[in-house]
């Protein structure tokens, strides 16, 4: 595949498909990935609700399940924390650290999650609805079947992280990096990638219907077939 820079100036009405060369990026775009099954969360689980728990360091802790909704985590370190299935439904988490975190199936919805840093974290099926994710860095992590709708990603890194069959419907990537990432599958209807850069990452097969994009740079990515 000829490499290309492809500055693209459009709104797209309909859905636009795109195609990415995998093997340009060590991409497998045909690779099957499994959706992840949430645990029932049952039974006792820890209650943090509205706790203020800022500047705390609660790396390695095992929070899974917990109740931590409101809770303020601001500037708190949660290396490798596990925090699967847990609530944190506006919970202020701007500039926490959540490297290596396991936050498989948590819910996050409105959550502020401005300059935290997620390199390496694992959100497979988090629900990251409305959140403020401004700056935030995801650099690495692993977002598939995710749902990022409304969120706001701008000036967020995305380089290298798995978002395929995310639902980011009405994402603000204002700015945003996101080097080659792949997004196979994803639905981006509506979201605005105004200068952007998506250079290298898979899009193939994701739903761009409605899409905003104004200076956003593409390199290495070239089309299936004429956009609609």
């Amino acid at each position: 595949m000829s490499k290309s820079i492809l500055i693209i100036i459009a709104r797209f009405s309909r859905p636009l498909f795109l195609c990415l060369s995998a093997s340009a990026v060590g991409l497998d775009a045909s690779a099957e990935v499994i959706k992840p099954v949430c645990p029932a969360c049952t039974g006792e689980k820890e209650n943090l609700a509205g706790a203020d728990l800022r500047r705390m360091n609660l790396n390695g802790r095992n929070l899974e399940c917990a109740n931590m909704e409101g809770a303020n985590l601001s500037r708190s370190s949660l290396i490798t924390a596990n925090l699967r299935g847990a609530t944190l439904s506006k919970a202020d988490m701007g500039r926490t650290q959540l490297m290596g975190a396991n936050l498989e199936c948590a819910t996050m919805t409105g959550a502020n999650l401005k300059g935290a840093k997620l390199q390496g974290a694992n959100l497979q099926e988090v629900d990251l609805t409305d959140a403020d994710l401004h700056s935030a860095n995801f650099a690495g992590a692993n977002l598939s079947y995710a749902t990022l709708s409304g969120a706001d990603m701008a000036r967020s890194v995305l380089s290298s992280a798995k978002v395929p069959y995310a639902l980011l419907k009405k994402t603000k990537f204002y700015r945003a990096v996101a080097i080659a990432a792949n997004f196979y599958g994803a639905d981006l209807e509506g979201s605005e990638f105004t200068r952007a850069d998506f250079s290298w990452s898979n899009l193939t097969q994701a739903n761009l219907s409605g899409a905003i994009f104004q200076g956003t740079r593409y390199v290495g990515v070239e089309f299936n077939s004429s956009p609609p």
